[in-house]
């Protein structure tokens, strides 16, 4: 994927080193317009990919037309929300993660991670957008069963304490 915004920056952006943590993972289906859409994971860096239909995303205070195999990248702290006309649907995947990047000691034993933010934000151009659909459909099913596994073993827990 290739940012759209900050062009100057990509080209000294460097991906070595990065880390990036899935923290969350949803479909959002827009029938209607959602204001404030994945306000839960603003302190993350999210991306949203347009799977299906056409609509318009704000971002902070810009809107942009969206359709079909476009994604998104924002920033923590970006605000998003989607406008559809009333004949229309929208479906969307949104992924929110943390960014790392790695830092090694000086003896070169151990490595931290260190919490950073990603240099660029906008709209980004997808390469293969079947491919990009069946991504975010598999990260998607991964992300429900670990959420029910986590579910599972909590309860567990629950019970074994009661």
């Amino acid at each position: 994927m290739q940012s759209k915004q900050g062009s100057e920056k990509r080209g000294t952006v460097s991906w070595q080193g990065l880390w990036m943590k899935l923290r969350h993972s949803e479909q959002i289906m827009v029938k209607q317009d959602v204001p404030h859409a994945g306000q839960g994971c603003i302190d993350k860096h999210r991306l949203i990919v347009a799977l299906d239909g056409s609509g318009s995303i704000e971002i902070d205070a810009s809107c942009y037309p969206v359709k079909e195999g476009e994604a998104w990248l924002l920033l923590p702290g970006q605000s998003c929300s989607f406008y559809i006309e009333s004949s229309r649907k929208l479906t969307c995947h949104a992924l929110a993660f943390d960014v790392y990047r790695e830092a090694e000691s000086e003896d070169g034993e151990a490595i931290t991670l260190h919490r950073t933010t990603l240099p660029f934000a906008g709209r980004v151009t997808c390469l293969s957008q079947p491919t990009l659909r069946m991504r975010c459909g598999s990260i998607g099913e991964a992300w429900e069963q670990t959420d029910a596994r986590t579910d599972a073993a909590s309860g567990a827990d629950v019970r074994a304490a009661a």
